[in-house]
């Protein structure tokens, strides 16, 4: 069940989403769905859209009802509840999708993002989370994995790209003693960045801004021993300036760690083959990763250090 409360509470698409259980099972399990998701005290908090939990119920509902045999089965009385209030509070809303609460939960942390619902808000796409930055965090706190591992010995770590945070924060949350600079360019994006820290109630991350065109030895000054970022490739008007900004990280920073959607061959094979070129000085390691959280494309990691 704990997978569901995972799935639900980041708002998963309900094309991906992975019941675990067959029908029958869930009916059986619907007094712990009970405990678990409706009664979570952070979902109370914080909770998911209401559209999504409308959508979410209705084909909950529809899957319970597929096992009702007689009069004496029925679904839960509060799962009924939960449908009718997302009906209800749906109905009185209109116009496009706001912004809403996603919790990201790993075992027992967890961090909650107030983010937007529309791939592009503002001008920007920093205001949602992406699934590579889902991936990476949930590696974060896997201590089998290469960044847990990296993290464990550095003292200072740079995020590149940071949007509303949730990789930064999953730092911030894993390792407490750490000091993490998390960092972007867009003035929405920062102050949703900042917000989100401070909901969260973290006291070792920074918000920076960061513009890679001017960044004016800033990344000197931080001194990070790790640098890291999700789904920073995808615009070939940005590979120069990127590129600059992590030979200038590789002067302080022991390892570098980006990982992405492969969304655009082309696109990437691009990134890849500038990056070689200006650090051929450097290890550059490129791998297909597996990633808890489904996708519609193959996740990558790109891995930069000394030699």
């Amino acid at each position: 069940m704990d997978s569901i409360l995972k799935q639900f509470a980041q708002l998963t698409p309900l094309r991906n989403f992975n019941w675990y259980f067959n029908n029958n099972q869930l009916y059986d399990l619907q007094s712990d769905f009970i405990k678990i998701v409706i009664n979570n005290e952070t979902l109370n908090k914080y909770p998911p859209s209401v559209d999504y939990k409308f959508k979410f119920y209705k084909v909950l509902i529809q899957k319970l009802e597929t096992v009702l045999e007689d009069d004496e089965m029925e679904v839960a009385e509060e799962i009924y509840d939960e449908f009718m209030k997302a009906l209800s509070e749906s109905q009185s809303t209109n116009g496009p999708p706001k912004s809403t609460y996603k919790t990201y939960f790993y075992g027992s942390d967890s961090v909650t993002l107030y983010e937007d619902q529309t791939t592009i808000s503002k001008g920007t796409t920093g205001l949602v989370t992406w699934v590579s930055a889902q991936s990476l965090s949930e590696d974060i706190y896997n201590e089998d994995s290469d960044i847990h591992k990296a993290l464990k010995s550095a003292n200072r770590v740079l995020e590149l790209g940071s949007g509303c945070g949730l990789v930064g924060m999953a730092i911030s949350k894993a390792f407490k003693d750490l000091e993490v600079f998390s960092t972007d360019v867009d003035d929405n994006v920062l102050s949703r960045l900042e917000s989100n820290i401070s909901l969260n109630n973290i006291n070792n991350n920074k918000t920076l801004k960061l513009d890679w065109f001017h960044h004016n030895y800033l990344i000197k000054q931080l001194q990070p021993d790790i640098v890291i970022a999700a789904d920073i490739i995808y615009d070939d008007y940005l590979f120069d300036p990127l590129i600059k900004v992590l030979e200038e990280s590789l002067r302080v920073a022991r390892k570098i760690f980006i990982r992405g959607a492969l969304r655009k061959q082309e696109t990437f094979d691009l990134f890849v083959t500038m990056l070689k070129q200006a650090m051929n000085n450097f290890d550059i390691i490129i791998k297909t990763i597996s990633t808890a959280q489904r996708s519609d494309c193959d996740i990558y990691e790109i891995l930069i250090g000394g030699n």
